[in-house]
């Protein structure tokens, strides 16, 4: 057996045993067996098993018993394959156009972002649909990796997928056809004539140049008397987070010195991520303007990093609602022709404060118009705390935090209005510029 082979073997066993322990014990054989015990069960399987097994087969099953090894660790740790992982960190594939999540207690797979423009927000999928099936199959007891394939096909080609919608009584059928989807990580326009307005769909190994590119177009329209810039909003309201590293550039942008996060681990001790001094922009006197961010429940993992730095160094206001708490990070490890993401740490913000499970507040709170016209109802969406299999909130000194529970305003009214949330951060914007002044630093 090839040594790859056979170290999967020995994490595939591993999560086989986890997964059948009693409720008296773990594990009855030490790590140091799983090589004998990866053999025996290559041996039983192929000896027994109902068909031959074809390679491909093979694979199949060894991914899912990685990923499932590692799911038993964490929930954000996990196996992907070569091109599920170049195509990560590109923010390029092929498919429909939708982020799913299976993040929650009930174990189903919701529509937690439609992408704009996409083939799904074309053909009328929602943020917050459940979906039952895909191509008439039913999907419950499928992984989320498994799901993901089942939606993905040849460009061109059509999915239809069964939702469920709250506040319809039936389910929906979508048919929904793939096109390539790039996803273009940073949008920013201006918003009421004097507003800069920059939205972060996600952190990958483009966002930091998209921000600042955006940054510099308004610097350069306000040098020219050609705006006159009296705010920035900054929305990462729906983003999931993506690269650590893009999060701290960015908030570089913003943050002149200090420290922009600080990571804890057992495996690695204590870390500081200062702010990159080269990168800071707000020194320039056209860019001397208040800034607001706008987060909100989808508002997570490296996305969460940017807000809590800006609003500890008191570069911007924070406005919307409480961030999903996802403090921990994932490094990437090559492994056969894919590569596993493991945590190895939790994050926490420059003052020390523990994001895991307790997530960014925002200094203003505001609810979207259409969550606050019926009566809230509360744990109608899930936040990482809310979750199995996540990582326990522990303070700098290692001990465990407890979390108390959050009273959701997320009541899901069918009716589309405006984004109220919006409006009331550049409002906001507006108010600082007219009564504030700038610092030495270009602060307000």
């Amino acid at each position: 057996m090839k040594p790859f082979l056979y170290l999967i073997f020995s994490l595939v066993c591993s999560a086989w045993i986890i997964g059948a322990q009693s409720e008296k014990t773990v594990c009855d054989i030490s790590y140091k067996g799983f090589g004998d015990l990866a053999v025996e069960l290559f041996k039983i399987v192929q000896k027994h098993y109902v068909d031959d097994i074809s390679p491909e087969k093979w694979s199949e099953a060894i991914a899912a018993g990685v990923d499932g090894f590692l799911n038993a660790l964490d929930r954000h740790s996990g196996y992907c394959d070569k091109d599920s992982l170049e195509n990560m960190m590109k923010g390029e594939f092929g498919g429909l156009g939708a982020e799913i999540s299976n993040a929650d207690k009930k174990n189903e797979f919701k529509v937690i972002a439609v992408f704009p423009n996409g083939p799904s927000g074309k053909a009328g999928l929602k943020k917050g649909d459940v979906l039952l099936e895909v191509d008439d199959i039913r999907i419950k007891g499928l992984s989320l990796n498994k799901l993901i394939q089942k939606t993905r096909g040849k460009v061109g080609s059509t999915v239809k997928l069964r939702v469920k919608r709250k506040g319809v009584e039936k389910p929906l059928d979508i048919t929904i056809v793939r096109e390539k989807i790039i996803i273009k990580s940073v949008e920013w326009e201006i918003k009421d004539k004097t507003m800069g307005y920059i939205r972060i769909l996600t952190f990958d190994e483009k966002t930091f140049k998209g921000v600042k590119e955006a940054l510099e177009q308004l610097r350069s329209l306000a040098s020219k008397k050609e705006l006159f810039l009296q705010g920035i909003v900054l929305d990462l309201r729906g983003n999931a987070g993506g690269i650590m590293d893009e999060a701290i550039s960015i908030a570089s942008l913003f943050i002149p010195k200090g420290d922009i996060l600080l990571v804890k681990g057992d495996k690695i001790g204590k870390q500081h991520y200062a702010a990159r001094t080269e990168e800071y922009m707000m020194n320039d006197k056209n860019l001397q303007v208040p800034c607001v961010v706008l987060i909100d429940g989808g508002t997570a993992s490296a996305a969460e990093i940017l807000a809590g730095a800006l609003q500890e160094h008191k570069a911007a206001v924070l406005i919307g609602e409480p961030t999903f708490g996802k403090g921990s990070v994932q490094q990437i490890y090559p492994l056969g022709n894919g590569a596993i993401k493991l945590t190895i740490s939790r994050y926490y913000t420059p003052q020390g404060k523990p994001v895991q499970s307790v997530g960014i507040f925002p200094d203003v709170e505001v609810r979207q118009v259409e969550k606050i016209i019926e009566k809230p109802k509360e744990g109608s969406s899930a936040r990482e705390k809310d979750l199995s299999g996540v990582l326990e909130t522990r303070d700098m000194e290692g001990n465990t935090v407890l979390t108390e529970p959050l009273h959701s305003s997320d009541t899901g009214t069918q009716e589309e209005i405006k984004d109220y949330q919006l409006k009331q951060a550049l409002n906001y914007a507006k108010f600082l510029f007219l009564h504030s002044r700038p610092t030495s630093s270009g602060q307000f």
